[in-house]
């Protein structure tokens, strides 16, 4: 999914340099999302129910 969004920046790269809150491509791309995916799925189960 973060390759699909990445794909959508228009000078993504360019944009990291000017501001402060962004995270470069690689660093998202490496992240292992495995822990906030658990967690997310557990508050949207708690919260459906």
């Amino acid at each position: 999914m973060i390759e699909a969004l990445l794909a959508e920046e228009v000078d993504y790269d360019e944009q990291v340099k000017t501001h402060s809150y962004l995270q470069v491509a690689n660093e998202m791309l490496a992240y292992d999302y495995s822990e906030m995916n658990h967690i997310l799925e557990q508050f949207l189960d708690a919260f459906t129910k």
